[in-house]
């Protein structure tokens, strides 16, 4: 039987490499199963030729997470597998042994039980800024939707402890509210936003969210709030013109560039036409010098199954997609539906695919 029958689905893909090596690491957790509170991952050399990756070993209590390193470590960060009220914590975890061996996670932000209070995130990046500091985005639900962003105390050094909850911060709540809505916008539906990117531009540090609730006739949006480095206040700024449907993306800033890439399931003109902008089986590349206009460069995925439009929509998904840069290319790995998934939400596989030359696409 395959994971589709028995209920088991491949969530919230992460990717990174080790440091100063050609090893990489691929995780990924599990859901509509109590393997919920476990996240599986893998390891890739490059000398072993692209797409050879081998089982590394288990984390248990964590979901929704993230990869990144710092010094000899590399760190988990997500939120805790929550408890009977699925109330889940800010959570972190790290392996010095390329992910065989993980330590016990360690709540930095607890989750208030009995109160209808838990953190959310995806496996969005997590960003040393500028001075030095790291930050990651969250979301925090207690009867609303408000967007957050942890960062630390401190410039991070080689001493700094980010499994103590006491090397971190949390900056003000933005809630999600209907005044933000243009008026131009499709106002026959319910609006939100969810599954923030930490990303900085000219020393400020924004948060990017996704926008659900698209519609035919408003569609391909986003969120842009800015975080006070002085008073720690998220703040919305505007909505913008993003190419994505109401699914998760991965924004990262090239250093060689200092252009901003997302991959992302962009709303196309024949999702419009069919009514189905859910779809996620447009896989894009896309680039940005100001984080407000977004040029897509190229489609990196498009269903090659046989699928007629409207069952390529139903059945095929190329999402949640985490990546990175990797020299001259971009290593991607993806959340897939296809060839045998329940519907394109239910992924049965991870994938990890690379893109060589990516700015070859994406001239401006």
């Amino acid at each position: 039987m395959g994971p589709e029958n028995k209920k088991v689905y491949v969530g919230s893909p992460a990717v990174v490499q080790v440091p100063n090596t050609d090893t990489y690491l691929s995780s990924h957790d599990f859901f509509f199963n109590t393997l919920d509170v476990t996240v599986q991952v893998f390891k890739s050399s490059r000398s072993q030729g692209v797409g050879e990756w081998v089982y590394a070993g288990n984390v248990s209590g964590m979901y929704w997470a993230n990869l990144f390193s710092h010094g000899p470590y590399i760190y988990m960060m997500g939120v805790s597998a929550g408890d009977d009220d699925n109330n889940r914590s800010i959570a972190i975890t790290r392996t010095k042994t390329l992910g065989e061996t993980w330590e016990a996670p360690s709540i930095l932000f607890p989750a208030r039980s009995g109160h209808g209070t838990f953190y959310h995130c995806a496996p969005t990046p997590t960003i040393l800024g500028s001075d030095g500091r790291f930050y990651r985005a969250y979301e925090v639900h207690e009867g609303y939707v408000g967007a957050l962003i942890i960062f630390t105390r401190n410039p991070v050094n080689d001493t700094t402890n980010l499994m103590d909850p006491l090397s971190w911060q949390m900056s003000s709540i933005e809630t999600f509210s209907s005044d933000m809505v243009p008026t131009d916008w499709d106002q026959q539906t319910n609006w939100g936003w969810q599954e923030g990117n930490a990303v900085e531009m000219d020393g400020n540090v924004y948060d990017i969210l996704r926008i659900d609730g698209q519609t035919k006739k408003t569609n391909n949006k986003a969120a842009l709030l800015k975080l006070d480095p002085q008073t720690n206040i998220l703040k919305f700024q505007e909505m913008i013109n993003f190419p994505s449907t109401d699914s998760k993306f991965t924004i990262r800033r090239d250093q060689k560039s200092g252009d901003f890439f997302t991959l992302s399931n962009n709303v196309t003109a024949e999702a419009i036409s069919l009514g189905t902008v859910y779809a996620r089986n447009n896989l894009i590349l896309a680039r940005s010098k100001d984080l407000l206009h977004w040029h897509v460069c190229k489609t990196l995925l498009r269903d090659d199954s046989g699928f007629d439009p409207l069952d390529s929509a139903r059945f095929t998904g190329f999402h949640y997609v985490d990546w990175i840069f990797s020299g001259e290319d971009i290593l991607y790995a993806i959340r897939s539906g296809y060839r045998g998934s329940n519907t394109f939400h239910n992924a049965n596989r991870l994938t990890v695919k690379r893109e060589y030359g990516f700015r070859n696409a994406c001239r401006l």
